[in-house]
């Protein structure tokens, strides 16, 4: 993956696979806010090498309800990758009591099969990267490992390269021995991002990104991030009964609805955005109102419906989290900056700023994640209740416009209603179902053949 994320490759190395040669990649529109799939086929003459957006990706790929595909990734979430090195928050454990319990920030954790999965790593390194006999596998022992300086032997800390050597709160670690990580909080930024881009191509969208805007700035809770007497500058009511008139179909979700996240032992639920302690319960009842599935805030593979996401992204300054950030909070900043912008008042775009996460817990080297996305903050108590005063006085305005010129809603128009949801003008491949049994690679040989029928492109 590339710095920013807008670049991720998959490729194989083993040459008796049959997907040996071949390129799977994934980019990021930055200007666009879109994830765009490619493959390459090195067996193939260079100019039929390339194929963009190939069909086969939707069928693992795409989460969406109706209208085109709109592809996202595929990632388990923050702080175990089954399948990974590092499987459990990068690192491999030294197996005494400071990483089973005394770890810094919660209850220690270690992964079933530890010991194996270091010996893998080892093994891996021995006769891959480094062997004692014979040569190196270049597919792997190009890429860029630690190496020791005039003879110096790499540090005890990097060991391990890239994964870590020891647990401990983020400013105890380092960013570049969590890959798993930074996958998973890069992406879910561009995420957020790609979201929010779906949400704005909504005609609709443009009347009700004022009113979220109010739950954006944490002006209909309460608490966090500044205690208003135990009582919100703007009511959850009000707030319903203003966006039920542009989408009569809106309905809040149940916080019984929100399926915890378990961290460590503990199990939180602001990772839900079902939940009221996700603070964008509006947000989501938007979402599921345009028709849209809640799998689209995850990435946990073929989850179609459950939208919980652990991003392991620290808040920074924002104080509305007791614990790592939800990903509908990177979207809520893009709903309330877009919201200020549009009421063209200075003094309200000075109150709030976009808070910093990775560079705080790691470093400014790592600014660049942060510019990607981040939460809302605010410089102080007075400048909260200074954005809250004037988004609901220009809410309430707003409102009594929709009031005086009432017309039918519904669903709104929009071009992703009544469309094929294919890639391209064939009809769409099934999704893979792992609840059917079938094994991905019966599924995707299957599929590859259905292509092979239509004269798609398939390996």
């Amino acid at each position: 993956m590339s710095q920013d994320g807008s670049l991720i490759v998959r490729y194989t190395c083993d040459r008796k696979a049959p997907t040996y040669g071949n390129f799977e990649v994934i980019s990021f529109n930055l200007k666009d806010n879109r994830f765009e799939f490619s493959s390459v086929e090195m067996a193939q003459k260079p100019k039929e090498r390339f194929h963009a957006n190939p069909e086969l990706c939707s069928g693992c790929h795409d989460y969406g309800g109706d209208g085109p595909a709109d592809l996202r990734p595929n990632w388990n979430m923050y702080p175990e990758w089954r399948g990974m090195f590092g499987s459990h928050d990068d690192f491999f454990p030294r197996r005494d009591k400071a990483e089973t319990v005394d770890v810094a920030h919660a209850p220690g954790w270690l992964p079933p099969d530890r010991e194996k999965e270091r010996a893998n790593f080892e093994q891996f390194i021995q006769t891959k990267v480094q062997p004692k006999i014979g040569s190196p596998d270049p597919c792997y022992a190009t890429l860029p490992w630690l190496k020791s300086n005039a003879g110096t032997p790499v540090p005890e800390l990097f060991a391990l390269w890239p994964y870590g050597t020891t647990n401990g709160s983020a400013q105890k670690r380092v960013y570049a021995t969590r890959p798993n990580l930074k996958f998973t909080e890069v992406l879910s930024k561009l995420l957020a991002r790609r979201n929010h881009r779906r949400l704005q191509a909504e005609p609709q969208f443009k009347d009700l990104n004022l009113y979220l805007a109010l739950e954006s700035a944490y002006c209909t809770d309460p608490s966090p991030p500044f205690k208003a007497g135990g009582k919100a500058p703007f009511s959850k009511q009000e707030l319903d009964q203003m966006i039920a008139k542009l989408l009569p179909n809106y309905v809040r979700p149940e916080d019984t609805d929100a399926k915890p996240v378990d961290l460590r032992g503990r199990s939180f639920l602001h990772h839900d955005p079902r939940h009221s302690s996700s603070r964008a319960q509006a947000l989501f009842g938007v979402w599921k109102a345009f028709g849209w599935s809640g799998g689209e805030w995850t990435m946990v593979p073929f989850e179609y419906d459950q939208p919980q996401y652990e991003t392991g992204a620290g808040p920074g300054a924002n104080k509305a989290f007791p614990a790592d950030l939800p990903l509908t909070a990177y979207t809520q900043f893009e709903i309330l900056d877009s919201a200020v912008s549009a009421l063209r008042d200075p003094s309200l775009r000075q109150t709030y700023q976009k808070s910093k996460g990775e560079s705080a817990d790691f470093g400014e080297h790592f600014a660049c994640v942060d510019r990607l996305a981040g939460p809302v903050s605010f410089t102080s108590k007075e400048a909260w209740q200074k954005l809250c005063d004037g988004l609901i006085i220009a809410a309430r305005k707003a409102d009594q416009i929709v009031q005086a010129a009432p017309r039918i809603r519904g669903l709104p128009p929009s071009s992703t209603r009544g469309t094929s949801r294919g890639i391209g003008r064939s009809d769409r491949i099934p999704k893979y179902d792992p609840k059917s049994g079938e094994a991905l690679a019966d599924y995707l040989k299957r599929v590859n053949q259905q292509l092979k029928q239509r004269g798609e492109y398939s390996y």
